[in-house]
């Protein structure tokens, strides 16, 4: 008789099922979580998960906060100022550039509350700045382009030494905040102080400069506190990685996108892998595959003529770019004319490729979403679509452009974005993700130096 065959009736009706209990929890919590993942997503609507994911992060590795909290701990906290900026004016690239210039510079002073600057609403029109009718004087809230809840979650979490404010209005009740001290770039920086492309030679000293303006401009013995310190437009520009590349991609994090323009990017993108097949990866720290789709921005709008080539240079260099490799489907951004949008689509059949854009891919309520918000505000849908293009074709005279390739570049590459070799010919940067074309040579460092990711 085997020893199985002695162990009581009861104890292997108890144990037994206990012990199937304990293998299953197991496997179900460790060896067969990958599995069980793969199950309950299978369960439930593929886009409502696909948008989950979408959402939980921006692109590359999660951002644990780190570099922020040691950039913050090492800067003082001086109840005295106040710091704030200009109006910020431009697209989303421009904006998001400069509200990260004025929070890093805000922090360099050692101030105790920063405000972040609202922003310029542009006319849909013809894309001149608007500082009237539909917009106040001062702009409008930076919720107008970017999630400014998420602003104050991370920095209260990694920063709390700083107050981030979103409007003056906070401080309704603090009559010295009314007037600001102004400040200008001339006011401050003379000669070398600053590099050729207006960074800031010794950004270690911006403290001592921005007290030695006040003293000048503000006598101590009239003085009252606390003060609100106003950097006028344009900004000195603050060297990003004077920071370690941590804290840069950790700090640009801070600037994101609004949430609805985010959600109505990842029905996008997974309107565009059902469509075509194509396999994306809506988890942010997988880099894309580069044969998913390219992701094309053509800046052609109608501001555009003075300082960019027309659309038949710049279509013919990304097809020259898409021809090269054995991509079909090309999601187009741009601003310019339905003509040009129909004349670029209809070059791309030639070679057999399929151009999308967002009006494309979207359907319905969302699709109405879409053409409810302003030109800016759809042009968040785009950016937020080409961060997860597998390859990305741009101009190096854009903002857009070089927002992306720098964000990109930070996020899935493997070489520092100050580091990054200088290509040859028409192109002014180029990696495995991004192309920009357009000889930029002489401002190419000072954008890589200035530009957050």
């Amino acid at each position: 008789m085997n020893s199985f065959a002695r162990i009581p009736p009861i104890v292997k009706r108890v144990v037994a099922p206990a012990l199937f209990l304990i293998v299953l929890l197991y496997y179900l919590t460790h060896a067969g979580k990958v599995y069980t993942d793969h199950v309950v997503t299978k369960l439930r609507d593929k886009k409502t998960v696909f948008l989950e994911q979408f959402l939980e992060d921006d692109i590359g590795p999660p951002i644990n906060g780190a570099g922020i909290e040691k950039l913050c701990e090492g800067k003082g906290k001086d109840n005295r100022l106040v710091f704030s900026c200009d109006t910020a004016k431009g697209g989303v690239a421009q904006a998001r550039q400069y509200q990260l210039q004025c929070l890093r510079l805000g922090i360099e002073s050692g101030a105790s509350k920063i405000i972040l600057p609202h922003i310029v609403k542009r006319n849909d029109g013809d894309f001149r700045l608007r500082r009237r009718a539909t917009a106040p004087s001062d702009g409008v809230p930076l919720d107008y382009m970017f999630d400014a809840g998420h602003i104050h979650e991370i920095l209260a979490a990694h920063c709390p030494r700083v107050e981030v404010h979103s409007t003056i209005a906070d401080f309704h009740d603090v009559p010295t905040m009314l007037t600001p001290l102004d400040m200008e770039v001339s006011d401050v920086y003379k000669g070398d102080d600053l590099t050729a492309n207006s960074v800031i030679a010794h950004p270690e000293d911006f403290k001592f400069a921005v007290w030695k303006h006040i003293d000048r401009k503000s006598p101590q013995e009239g003085r009252h506190y606390p003060l609100r310190l106003r950097l006028k437009f344009p900004t000195p520009l603050f060297p990003v990685y004077n920071d370690s590349a941590q804290t840069a991609r950790e700090l640009g994090s801070v600037i994101r996108v609004r949430p609805d323009a985010r959600r109505l990017a990842g029905s996008a993108l997974f309107a565009l892998s059902q469509r075509f097949g194509i396999a994306i990866d809506p988890r942010s720290s997988l880099a894309p595959s580069e044969d998913s789709f390219i992701g094309v921005h053509l800046r052609i709008e109608k501001d555009s003529k003075k300082e960019f080539p027309d659309y038949v240079v710049q279509a013919a260099a990304a097809f020259d770019f898409i021809t090269a490799t054995s991509v079909k489907t090309v999601f187009l951004a741009t601003g310019g004319s339905a003509a040009d949008v129909e004349r670029f689509t209809a070059r791309a059949r030639d070679f057999g490729v399929t151009v999308v854009t967002k009006e494309s891919l979207l359907e319905g309520e969302e699709l109405a979403q879409l053409r409810g918000m302003t030109y800016d505000q759809q042009a968040l849908v785009d950016y937020e679509v080409m961060k997860r293009a597998g390859k990305v074709v741009g101009r190096s005279q854009s903002k857009f452009s070089w927002d992306l390739a720098i964000a990109r570049a930070a996020a899935y590459g493997d070489v520092p974005v100050v580091d990054a070799p200088e290509p040859e010919g028409s192109v002014t940067w180029e990696d495995r993700f991004t192309t920009l074309f357009g000889d930029m040579r002489p401002s190419r460092g000072g954008v890589l130096h200035s530009t957050w990711p």
